[in-house]
């Protein structure tokens, strides 16, 4: 079908007006213009469009409104567990305790382990010069 209806400031095409009509008739909502608000679902050779559309009628609106939310909520909860901040506002960053204590735990185990291998090879050494000596 291929119907552009005017979004990401491109041109309606008489496909794009049947569309539209086709949803006024049937009292749909296309997702594209409300809830996705123009979003890219296309795109090749350095162009984009939104042309593939989602159709829906009042109560699938509410489910994929639903669904909407709770995807948001588990990315965002997803992002908490595995960065270890979360964004607050704008600008603002808040660290989690488990976060700076999990890094301070690691911290610790690197320098533990960077002395030992600094041990290590000084006693290498040691030995392959004693060795040469003799």
């Amino acid at each position: 079908m291929n119907a552009h209806i005017g979004l990401l400031d491109e041109r309606m095409n008489r496909n794009g007006e049947m569309l539209e009509e086709f949803v006024n008739e049937m009292e749909l909502e296309n997702l594209n213009v409300t809830l996705a608000e123009g979003q890219v679902t296309w795109n090749a050779r350095e162009h984009e469009s939104a042309i593939d559309y989602m159709l829906v009628n009042g109560r699938m609106r509410e489910i994929v409104e639903h669904l909407n939310e709770r995807l948001v909520g588990n990315v965002w909860s997803a992002a908490e567990n595995q960065i270890g901040y979360v964004r607050v506002g704008r600008r603002k960053r808040v660290c989690k305790p488990w976060w700076n204590n999990e890094i301070r735990e690691v911290r610790k185990e690197r320098k533990r382990m960077s002395r030992q291998c600094r041990w290590l090879r000084k006693r290498d050494i040691k030995a392959m010069s004693q060795r040469m000596s003799t």
